[in-house]
């Protein structure tokens, strides 16, 4: 319900999406810009309904459940267990001598589609997390895609009532070996996008804020509509913790108003040397010559622009990052 939120269209018509049979959506976009909100509005509407809502946020789980299977869909098929009461049917069916992708698809189809006459709604948030994992995470994704599959076969109606909804920032492509066996490439996408000018200056009338068009272009240009980086830079300045001149002076810096945001960022790229080495020819050249760090870059929502021509999302990533790396 906050004011502050703003919406991306046609989101309306996305989040709609979630009422037909076997839907499936998607919600792309770069760390913070506004996934798990979109998520959360799908999650909403969908209650609305009256539809059986399990919730996942793949950030809850450790390592040794994402790097193994079995345990991935133990602790996947719990969610549900729990959800809806049927921690003893699940106990049940995993002592079976069975595969446990087979036992995890006639957990869910038989113990749960079967016996409710609403729609259940499956939400993962930062599903990215699993694609580390490839071997995991290949096996997961196509299990999903069958599920979603199973909702156009005639003799299984059950699975129509079946509604899965994703968010993920990392570019599917560079994680899952065939596209053809999981869920990123069917459904409907939302992908995320920074803020337009007009939407920035929305935002700003919704704080309270008198600028002009300077200012707006300014804002612009220093943090290129970047969603939570212009929404933290409107709440200091409504709040009065910084001038405007002040915010503008101090943006970089390792202890200004956005140094979580940005040493994120830098910790996150010194964990690999292509990509330190690849920061660098951006932020100094505007050239990156490998297409697949390029992709990965743009995918953190850091750099904008096609292969060898590409450059930093924002000024603030490119002042940031000089001397950094």
């Amino acid at each position: 319900e906050s004011k502050y939120y703003i919406k991306r269209p046609p989101e309306d018509l996305f989040i709609q999406y979630v009422e037909n049979p076997g839907a499936l959506l998607r919600i792309r976009g770069p760390r913070q810009f506004g996934k798990t909100s979109l998520l959360t509005r799908v999650i909403s509407h969908a209650a609305s309904q009256g539809y059986t809502i399990v919730a996942i946020d793949f950030q809850e789980f450790d390592e040794e459940v994402m790097s193994n299977l079995n345990n991935l869909l133990w602790e996947f098929c719990s969610y549900f267990a729990e959800e809806l009461d049927l921690e003893d049917k699940l106990a049940e069916r995993w002592e079976r001598p069975r595969a446990k992708k087979q036992t995890c698809t006639a957990f869910i189809e038989k113990e749960i589609l079967r016996t409710n006459d609403k729609p259940i709604l499956l939400a993962l948030d930062e599903a990215d997390r699993l694609f580390r994992y490839k071997d995991v995470s290949t096996e997961f994704f196509l299990l999903l895609r069958s599920w979603h599959e199973k909702s156009k076969v005639p003799n299984k109606p059950e699975w129509e009532k079946f509604r899965l909804v994703l968010s993920y920032s990392t570019e599917a492509k560079l994680a899952i070996q065939d596209l053809n066996a999981s869920p990123f490439n069917v459904g409907e996408e939302a992908k995320l996008f920074p803020f337009s000018e007009d939407q920035v200056e929305e935002l700003v009338h919704r704080h309270g804020l008198s600028w002009n068009s300077e200012n707006l272009k300014e804002i612009m240009h220093l943090l290129g509509g970047q969603p939570y980086l212009v929404r933290r830079s409107l709440y200091l300045l409504a709040k009065g913790e910084y001038s405007y001149r002040e915010l503008l002076a101090n943006a970089s810096k390792h202890d200004g108003p956005f140094s979580d945001h940005l040493r994120h960022h830098l910790v996150n790229i010194k964990q690999y040397t292509e990509a330190i080495e690849a920061m660098k020819d951006i932020v100094e050249k505007g050239k990156c010559k490998d297409p697949l760090m390029a992709t990965r870059l743009e995918a953190t929502g850091l750099t904008k622009g096609s292969p060898p021509d590409v450059t930093t999302a924002n000024e603030l990533y490119a002042t940031y990052f000089k001397g950094k790396l």
